[in-house]
């Protein structure tokens, strides 16, 4: 009887034992949690696009043309630096009718959320219209009064619009057949933008 009451004794010990043991583990097991936010990745500062585009066609008129364009963009307030290159070239019956080529770099420092000064420098050419070569400089203020970021939408990710003033200079170099021209002139400049990405 005394054995028996040990090896009793004995089995309810190890039946303990396991629930106790299978307790902790259920109780590790609720524990866990998924951070679903985790997969999100930071996209960075910079961004950019590019496109090029080749058309032609064939009937009465022969036309052939190419395009391209290049934008980059870096945003790490109060820091914002926007770049952005074209060019359009164009053949019709054998001869050139548009040839043109722009480029901008400008830079921002935010001083508030919106409020933000600004320099700015462009080149173009285009030959259509006796442009050889136009550069201007200009800095001034500016206000951003649009900023939406719009992450889970598909087609629009997110749009801006500001408007700003600036002063600066400018330099063009025309050229006709039999005359050249350049021009020196201090300008004032009042520019609005919108842009979708």
């Amino acid at each position: 009887m005394f054995l028996l009451g040990a090896q009793l004794a004995d089995a309810e010990l190890v039946k303990r034992s396991d629930e106790d043991s299978s307790g902790s583990v259920a109780s590790k097991d609720d524990s866990v949690d998924c951070d679903c936010d985790a997969e999100d990745e930071d996209e960075g500062p910079w961004s950019g696009s590019v496109s090029l585009g080749v058309s032609a066609s064939v009937g009465e008129d022969e036309v052939a043309t190419v395009s391209a364009d290049l934008n980059a963009a870096y945003d790490a307030r109060p820091h914002h630096l926007d770049i952005g290159l074209t060019g359009f070239y164009s053949i019709e019956n054998g001869e050139n009718n548009a040839n043109r080529q722009y480029g901008q770099i400008e830079y921002r420092y935010y001083l508030r959320d919106q409020l933000y000064g600004y320099v700015s420098t462009s080149a173009e050419r285009n030959l259509q219209q006796s442009l050889r070569f136009r550069s201007a400089t200009t800095v001034g203020p500016g206000y951003q009064f649009l900023d939406r970021n719009r992450p889970h939408a598909r087609i629009v990710k997110k749009d801006s619009a500001s408007i700003q003033m600036g002063a600066g200079y400018q330099y063009q170099r025309l050229s006709t057949v039999g005359e050249r021209e350049v021009d020196q002139n201090f300008v004032l400049q009042a520019t609005g933008t919108y842009s979708l990405t």
